[in-house]
């Protein structure tokens, strides 16, 4: 058996960042419901136990019903009961996908919270009727602290302990200081312990006047396994799971508040990252989910200047997506978004970007998306809808097997290969919609001009010339203005054309060119011949 899975039960109170409490079991209510992702599964599985009271009570026959989101998809439901270890196993679901399940036991709904599937390895949860409710705040020392979120403003992993010759088996200790490196005196330290029975205990001591806890005694026991945590200035700080040695005692790495950085080489783009795009009317719509991954022990803070992520600068239409970070657009150039990214834990979390925005296709029936990263990227996940129709063409460009929808609309789904910091991303997006550019151009014009003469009319212009001699004018000179119509015309359907081919012009002649046509038509109309 596994260490990760012996070790079950002491990284779900990592998990969830609750206060290990000196021989108190685990409170169950924090732990049901709860993902616990886990090395033992094959990536895509899903476990979900279902027990009475006590997880050792399972219930059989139980029926688990699951909801699973796949990335820019809709949500579907598949359904399983539980064999007489009270558990069910969903498999090949796919990665990034949302999963939730519920079942009824004796009349309690009970359901796990909405969780992403990871890349890695499989995830275990746990439902457990007949609990009782939580006690209000304050009572019994329980409250507010312990409500997942509330009480630690990070959550931070250090490595685990190593083995320390000086001193004796079964001997741990743990030196915690604070944010300027001084030790803390009377500092209290929790170690969990967990046996491959499922039982857990929990031990805690006080720092001396060095910042030291030592703990005496521990099994060394290669069955039994151990994680440290404590509590910094508003942040839980624990180790990874691990084994006492055998010949010697052990000493865990300093405990210390998390330190910030503003070095953006410590983020990067996880697997979760993914990109969706959508046809709507003259435009290619682009969602896209940002998670920015933290791998190092500080937290990330970019401070007022935040993370600047650039977008192509033709985008119209921004707007965050759902929940995520805090987002703000900069016009023409990308977004900032404010929020800081801590350091991955045992949760394997990641601060997300969600935001759509919309692309102008003039009319071609290909697109080139192109955006570059100023962080690197993991082989982020595109997503299109088989309605669209769309060809993707990129370097690097993997297709995966199409996944459907809950009303059964196929989507096709593809990998791009990792990008590095600075790089882009490129992708040639073909098979969209074909407008004919000039006669859309012209519309845009006729109905400016239009508007113009609209109002023209309403205001009057000069009577219509009689005579001969006037007649013989104002045909020249509608001659005249057709003539110049012709030349303002080109001129404005060349600048046009280079704007849309991505060449600089100038906007400043463009509307120029608008008002002396909107005159060239206003003069046409109050010169033509009366009927």
């Amino acid at each position: 058996m596994k260490l990760v899975a012996k070790l079950a039960c002491v990284v779900l109170l990592s998990v969830l960042g609750a206060p290990l409490a000196h021989a108190q079991p685990p409170d169950l209510r924090q732990m049901a419901g709860r993902p616990l992702p886990v090395a033992d599964l094959p990536v895509g599985s899903v476990s979900v136990r279902v027990a009475r009271k006590m997880p050792v009570n399972a219930a059989a026959g139980i029926k688990v019903v699951a909801t699973i989101t796949p990335p820019g998809g809709s949500a579907k439901t598949t359904e399983a009961t539980t064999g007489e270890d009270g558990r069910v196993m969903f498999s090949d679901v796919p990665v990034g996908a949302t999963f939730a399940a519920v079942a009824e036991v004796d009349g309690e709904t009970l359901q796990t919270q909405p969780f992403p599937i990871p890349a890695q390895g499989g995830v275990r949860s746990m439902l457990i009727a007949g609990l009782p409710p939580s006690p209000p705040p304050g009572a019994d020392g329980e409250g507010d602290a312990e409500q997942p979120g509330s009480r630690f403003a990070f959550s931070i992993t250090v490595a685990a302990p190593v083995a320390a010759a000086d001193l004796p088996p079964g001997t741990l200790e743990v030196v915690v200081v604070d944010a300027a490196g001084k030790p803390l005196p009377e500092h209290e330290v929790n170690v969990g312990q967990a046996g491959a029975d499922g039982k857990v205990q929990a031990f805690t001591q006080k720092t001396n006047a060095q910042g030291v806890a030592r703990f005496v005694d521990l099994s060394t026991a290669q069955d039994v396994g151990y994680l440290v945590v404590t509590e910094i200035e508003g942040s839980r700080i624990g180790t990874r799971p691990f084994r006492m040695a055998t010949d010697g005692g052990m000493r865990a790495p300093r405990l210390a508040p998390p330190v910030r950085t503003n070095d953006l080489t410590v983020l990067s783009l996880d697997q979760g990252s993914r990109i969706i795009f959508e046809v709507r009317e003259d435009f290619l719509f682009v969602g896209e989910v940002l998670s920015f991954r933290n791998e190092s022990e500080r937290i990330y803070d970019g401070g007022p200047k935040g993370i600047f992520v650039p977008l192509p600068h033709e985008m119209t239409s921004f707007a965050p997506m759902g929940e995520g970070a805090t987002l703000e657009e900069v016009k023409g150039k990308g977004l900032l978004m404010r929020s800081e990214v801590p350091p991955m834990g045992p949760r394997d979390r990641s601060v997300q970007a969600r935001f759509a925005f919309l692309l102008p296709t003039y009319g071609d029936d290909s697109l080139d998306f192109e955006q570059t990263l100023e962080v690197p990227m993991k082989s982020p996940l595109v997503i299109v809808p088989d309605a669209y129709k769309l060809t993707l063409t990129a370097d690097g460009l993997r297709t995966l097997p199409k996944e459907k929808d809950s009303q059964g609309n196929a989507v096709s789904l593809y990998e791009l290969g990792d990008i590095p910091a600075g790089g882009k991303i490129k992708i040639r997006i073909s098979g969209l919609p074909k407008v004919d550019k000039t006669g859309h151009l012209i519309a845009i014009i006729v109905c400016v001009l239009l508007l113009g003469w609209g109002l023209w009319g309403v205001f009057g212009g000069p009577r219509a010339a009689s005579g001969k001699d006037e007649k013989a004018k104002l045909e020249r000179k509608n001659q005249e203005l057709r003539n110049r119509r012709e030349k303002l015309f080109e001129e404005l359907v060349a600048l046009e054309k280079r704007r849309r081919s991505g060449a600089s012009v100038d906007e400043t002649r463009r509307e120029q060119l608008v008002s002396q046509l909107e005159t060239v038509y206003r003069d046409l109309h109050t010169t033509a011949p009366r009927v």
